[in-house]
C-alpha cells in the first residue's frame, strides 16, 4: 500500500504577508468595507487602572498632568468622563503626551 504525502499548507508557519492576504480575502468574500488604517491592541493583562490622575485631550493628542508609567502605551484603552468614552493610544510621544484615536464605542472609527 502506498502512502500519500500531503502537499498542502499543513504545518507551514503563517507570515504577516500571508495573514494579510487571508484577511483581505475574508473581507472581499464577506463584502465588508476595507480598513486602511492601523489597528492597535494592548497585550497587557492588568485589569486595574494604570493611570488615575488628570489630563486633557484635543485633536487626537492626550496630555497627562503627571508622567505615566513606561508600561502605558500603544494599544492601551483610555476611558474619559462619567460616560466612560473610550479612546485608544496609537503613539507615545513622551511620558505625558500620547496620540489617541476615537473608539467605535463612542461612534468613532
Amino acid at each position: 500500500m502506498r502512502q500519500r504525502r500531503s502537499r498542502g499548507g499543513a504545518g507551514r508557519a503563517l507570515t504577516a504577508s500571508s495573514l494579510t492576504a487571508v484577511f483581505a480575502t475574508i473581507v472581499l468574500l464577506l463584502g465588508l468595507p476595507a480598513y486602511a488604517g492601523n489597528v492597535y491592541y494592548s497585550v497587557g493583562t492588568e485589569t486595574a487602572a494604570l493611570y488615575s490622575f488628570t489630563g486633557s485631550a484635543a485633536a487626537g493628542v492626550m496630555t497627562l498632568d503627571t508622567p505615566a508609567a513606561n508600561r502605558i502605551g500603544v494599544g492601551d484603552e483610555v476611558r474619559v468622563g462619567a460616560a466612560a468614552d473610550r479612546y485608544y493610544i496609537t503613539g507615545r510621544n513622551s511620558a505625558t503626551e500620547f496620540t489617541i484615536q476615537n473608539s467605535a464605542a463612542n461612534g468613532g472609527t
